[in-house]
């Protein structure tokens, strides 16, 4: 299996899970329960250490631009470039996460900053990684991949297509 097909993959499982992340967050500030806070906390930290590995994914992907369409190099740009912002602001969360697991540990108080912080980047991310997947399936849209007919030349068709395609015309 490609890097391409790892990437297609779990590119996926980073949104969803910061989103999942950042819910069950909001819902352990508002209940003020401890477990539920570490739950989302160690969530978000593991979606950090997950979008490393889907980030060098994508970028060794095999991706021949001798294949692509000019509107599908153009999406795969768009893609790139909100992918960096996506991998910046999920990595910056899982620090935040992190600071925020070891400042409110032992039912510790003066971590509030570090959870609101964490909650914070963590709806950004979720927006941004949303974005970046959308932005990954727009690149499928736009005809990313020409079929190896079209570079190698044009198929000739079977006599039989060839004597199916005159009688449905002329009949």
């Amino acid at each position: 299996m490609d890097s391409l097909k790892i990437h297609q993959l779990i590119n996926y499982y980073p949104a969803i899970g910061m989103v999942l992340g950042s819910i069950v967050l909001a819902v352990g500030l508002v209940r003020s329960n401890g477990r539920i806070r570490l739950f989302a906390l160690r969530l978000m930290v593991f979606v950090a250490i997950l979008t490393i590995f889907v980030v060098f994914a994508g970028e060794f992907a095999n991706w021949d631009p001798t294949v692509r369409t000019a509107a599908a190099n153009e999406a795969l740009r768009n893609h790139k470039l909100m992918g960096t912002a996506a991998f910046a602001v999920t990595t910056l969360a899982g620090i935040a996460a992190y600071v925020a697991i070891r400042r409110t540990r032992n039912g510790g108080r003066d971590g509030r900053w570090a959870l609101m912080t964490a909650f914070a980047l963590s709806v950004a991310a979720s927006v941004l990684l949303s974005t970046t997947v959308f932005r990954g399936r727009q690149v499928k849209w736009a005809g990313a991949v020409i079929p190896p007919t079209a570079v190698a030349g044009l198929r000739q068709p079977t006599l039989n297509q060839v004597e199916e395609r005159r009688t449905i015309w002329h009949a």
